[in-house]
């Protein structure tokens, strides 16, 4: 009980950015499930146009993040929120009225740049407008609502099979537009002295100079390698081993999951344990999931190694954005943001790069089970070496995190 209770004194310029991270996660799984088919069918695009559609929307929103950043901290959080929504909001209108691969590519990026310009900004605002509220608490609702977006954008973008699928990509351009505006008229100005603040390179060395920033962004690496596989190589897993429907199912008890377990857990290990156990406990669930994948009979396995998989996802994603706001000055937490932001993409890379090489060798043998396992095994070692790691530099005194 009191875990929630502290969502109440959250001010109302706090919940319009939060809600502003719930628009951007709700437009984009509108569009999500059925936007390649709207560019093959409508547009006429190739599987490899729609492939490099897709690869530069994903470049553009993790690699440009550090941008954001950098424009969140000199030009000021409200402008660069302002800015990625409008540019978000424009790219979906002109996708929806693109007559060419070109055009669409295009509007691919300009849509990766909008999320990568408010994203950081938000993560900024909230630690700014937040002040003597826990920030993972902040953090963690912020998570909760945008997996709210996942779960519900699907379901709201299954009205375009219905009707035109032009109006959807307006209806979500409308939302960003909206969102737009609330952020001007209700999130404020930062104080003239930080909004500024210039950013220079001097600050960027001085953020890698801390060693429980690149703490922080080997952890998130490690996370996003194991995440990409609820993505790439899981659903290919069920569908073989199960059905389509198995592939739904996937998503769905993800998003339950992190909707429910989300607030409570985050709260009480942020409470009661160190960053270092914070890490191993969800790389460790992560872990524990993805060897129940390997050894799944039935389907309510499978769903159950789902889950547990999701409780490491909720553990680790907020608290390494709070550690982070604890680690640099106020005036760079945005570009902190932004390199954690890249470190994401890296870690994408890494995972549906070599994931998807391992599961594919694998397959080919016949033992699709044992990529799960030895990936497991693999992730569980990572998830000791981080918790030894970060406690031997804590007791020699050379770590300045919280």
């Amino acid at each position: 009980m009191n875990t929630f209770s502290k969502i109440k004194p959250l001010p109302p310029r706090v919940w319009v950015v939060i809600l502003g991270l719930w628009a951007i996660s709700l437009g984009s799984f509108m569009i999500i499930p059925f936007f390649s088919i709207f560019l093959a069918q409508e547009i006429g695009m190739s599987t490899v146009q729609i492939g490099m559609a897709l690869t530069a929307k994903l470049w553009a929103q993790q690699g440009m993040t550090f941008l954001g950043g950098l424009c969140s901290d000199r030009y000021g959080t409200k402008a660069t929120m302002f800015g990625g929504l409008m540019i978000r909001g424009f790219s979906y209108v002109g996708i929806a009225y693109s007559h060419s691969a070109f055009w669409v590519i295009l509007w691919s990026i300009f849509m990766g740049l909008g999320s990568a310009l408010y994203t950081p900004a938000g993560k900024a605002a909230l630690v700014q407008l937040s002040a003597g509220v826990e920030r993972t608490l902040v953090f963690s609702i912020r998570s909760t609502f945008t997996n709210l977006g996942v779960s519900l954008g699907p379901l709201l973008g299954a009205l375009a099979i219905f009707s035109n699928p032009q109006y959807v990509f307006m209806i979500v351009a409308v939302i960003y537009f909206v969102f737009a505006l609330l952020t001007v008229g209700f999130v404020p100005k930062l104080r003239v002295q930080q909004e500024k603040q210039v950013t220079n390179w001097h600050l960027v060395r001085d953020i890698f100079r801390t060693r429980g920033v690149w703490y922080l962004i080997l952890a998130n690496i490690c996370f996003m390698v194991l995440y990409t596989q609820m993505e790439l190589t899981l659903p290919l897993f069920t569908q073989m081993r199960f059905s389509e429907w198995g592939v739904s199912l996937l998503f769905t008890v993800n998003a339950i999951a992190v909707i429910f377990f989300q607030i409570p857990l985050s709260a009480w290990l942020s409470r009661k344990h160190s960053l270092s156990f914070a890490m191993f406990f969800g790389l460790g669930t992560m872990a524990t999931g993805l060897i129940l994948f390997g050894y799944s009979p039935y389907l309510f396995v499978l769903l159950f190694a789902v889950a547990l998989f999701s409780l490491g996802e909720v553990t680790i994603e907020p608290r390494i954005d709070a550690e982070l706001t604890q680690l640099v000055p106020e005036n760079s937490i945005g570009t902190a943001f932004g390199l954690i932001g890249v470190a994401s993409s890296i870690g994408g890379a890494v995972g549906n790069t070599v994931g998807g090489m391992m599961y594919s060798f694998f397959s080919a043998q016949g033992y699709a089970n044992w990529f799960w396992y030895v990936t497991g095994m693999a992730a569980l070692v990572v998830s000791f070496c981080l918790l030894l790691g970060k406690r031997k530099s804590e007791y020699m005194g050379k770590d300045l995190s919280v």
